[in-house]
């Protein structure tokens, strides 16, 4: 469904010049979408994504990699009951992780708090049969995430579309 791609250099786009792709790989085994910019299992597991079952699906957006002015971490949970990944950059999203049992991974960049030019929502959906969390912001994704049944929950800030970092 989606091409393969490797997107791991830096641009300088829109005066920014500390981009790196968001990356979404998939697990069908987990039906689970995990969001990062590195090809790390996270939380999940040891090695990389690859190594505990995740396929590379696509550049999803760009994100900095240092925070600036108007900017909020986008921090990566992970749920050892549900095994899904969970990117949040909302207070509200960050305690819905945590009342739900999800443990802190880490940090994966910076989003902006508000939508700035050129920049595009990054929204978080979620599929109650699957039990999974979905962070996208490209028509792709979205439109996945859509057709398999996923809600909008919320917009989790704004980046740069993915085509700026590759």
């Amino acid at each position: 469904m989606f091409g393969a791609t490797t997107f791991l250099s830096t641009s300088s786009v829109f005066g920014q010049s500390n981009l790196k792709p968001l990356l979404l790989y998939w697990n069908s085994e987990r039906e689970d979408n995990f969001t990062t910019t590195k090809e790390r299992a996270g939380a999940s597991g040891p090695g990389t994504a690859s190594d505990v079952g995740y396929t590379y699906a696509q550049n999803e957006a760009c994100i900095l990699s240092t925070q600036q002015s108007g900017t909020s971490a986008l921090k990566l949970y992970w749920s050892d009951k549900r095994h899904d990944n969970f990117s949040t950059a909302t207070t509200v999203g960050q305690q819905s992780a945590v009342d739900a049992g999800y443990r802190y991974v880490g940090i994966d960049g910076y989003v902006f708090s508000t939508q700035r030019p050129n920049t595009v929502p990054l929204n978080l959906y979620w599929s109650a049969a699957r039990e999974d969390h979905m962070t996208t912001a490209s028509a792709t994704g979205i439109q996945a995430a859509q057709s398999q049944g996923y809600k909008l929950v919320r917009t989790e800030g704004y980046v740069y579309p993915a085509s700026q970092c590759q």
